[in-house]
Order: structure tokens, then sequence, then C-alpha cells
């Protein structure tokens, strides 16, 4: 069940400054959301400003319940009521809309999916980073309309002889269960490198306890009597 909700100030309590819909029953999660984005934001919106200078000010940003236990469709409904109502008794609201135009179900266009695209080229994720999105997507389950897509974006496409054994050669490891020590490739026994490969934590341990052990050796002086 969706709820309509409203962002108030405790320095102007008495002054609505937005509204908004929530998928959810309260507007926790979404407050928490809108604080996180105007931190984090290149190009804030009024919005954010607005929040950031309450947060600069050392004041605090709740949010209300207006209606709730409503259909998504309903949200939307009393959402374009509401910023009309609060905007005819004056109230400074930093809405951008006249409401209704929910996230939920929004398709992106292609073009802004060009610019999205064009903006992370290039960027680099660390290594603990990729194994997480790595672990995340394990075992997850492919739609029809994303394998169909995949394989669209692959069919014409005539890999180098270099590529195909390297590919050979990650498959083959991949079968693998169990490092050569015998450790499992369990979730936590494996750090996956940013090239894809993988190594036992056990067996990094282990080494790197030999290693000190020999430091240790070398600095030691024996006396014979």
């Amino acid at each position: 069940m969706a709820c309509v909700y409203a962002l108030i100030s405790l320095l102007e309590s008495d002054k609505i400054r937005y509204v908004g819909i929530s998928k959810y029953e309260t507007p926790d999660k979404r407050l928490k959301q809108h604080i996180s984005k105007a931190r984090k934001n290149k190009r804030p919106s009024y919005k954010d400003n607005w929040i950031n200078s309450i947060s600069n000010d050392g004041g605090e940003i709740i949010a209300i319940i207006l209606e709730t236990n409503l259909s998504w469709e309903e949200a939307k409904e009393r959402e374009i009521f509401y910023i009309a109502h609060y905007r005819s008794l004056g109230h400074a609201l930093t809405n951008l809309t006249d409401g209704g135009d929910g996230a939920l179900g929004f398709v992106r266009s292609a073009e802004s999916n060009i610019k999205t695209s064009v903006t992370m080229l290039g960027r680099k994720y660390s290594s603990e980073r990729c194994a997480n999105i790595s672990a995340s997507r394990l075992g997850k389950p492919l739609s029809v309309e994303h394998k169909k897509s995949l394989s669209d974006a692959g069919l014409g496409y005539v890999r180098s002889l270099q590529h195909q054994v390297r590919l050979n050669a990650a498959n083959h490891q991949l079968k693998k269960t169990q490092c050569p020590q015998g450790h499992p490739y369990s979730l936590e026994n494996t750090h996956i490198k940013p090239n894809g490969s993988r190594d036992c934590r056990e067996c990094k341990k282990l080494d790197s306890r030999v290693r000190r052990a020999r430091k240790k050796a070398v600095g030691l002086t024996y006396v014979t009597v």
C-alpha cells in the first residue's frame, strides 16, 4: 500500500515544503533517500538545496503522513490534489511538477540511457565493489527479455582466437569447486579479482603466515657452541 506525505522543517513546522508519494505505508525510507540524494547530488534540485540549507543551519527535516493505505494510482491522484491545495494556501513547495508522475514503473527514454552510459564510460570500481556486485548476481535468474537482448547484442560478433582461449580457460577454472589445496570455493572463502579470476582466502592466509615466518627466520642469529 502507498502513502502521500509532506516534508517540513522543524525550524518552520507550519510550512509544507514538499509533497510526495511512497510505495510504502510510511515515508521513513523516502525521507532518508531525499536527504542522502541532496548530499550527494552534483546537480542539486530546488528540493535538494532546501534540504541542504536546513541541514547546514542545524535544523531537522521530518516527513508527515497526509494519507496512507492507498493504491499507487490513488496515491498519484491525491498527490496532485495536495500539491495544488498547499500551493493555493501559499506554501512555497519545492515540487517541480504538479504531481502524479511517480517513478514506479517509470521507463527511461533512449536519450536518457545514452547520457547515463556516456557518464559511466571509463569508471573503475574497487576490487571490493566488484566482488560485492559479483556475489549479488550469483544465482540470479535472467528474464526472457534480458536473455533475448543479450542474444541479440551478440549476433554477428566474432571473437578473436586469443579471446576464445581466455574464455575456455576461464570456463575450465569456474567448474572447479575447490582450490588446489582442497579448500572450497565458497562465498566466504573466495576472493574475486578485478579480472574475474578467483583466489582462495584460506590459501592467502596460509601464504601470509609463511612469509611472516620467513622474515622472522632471516632476522635470527644462530650461535653454535
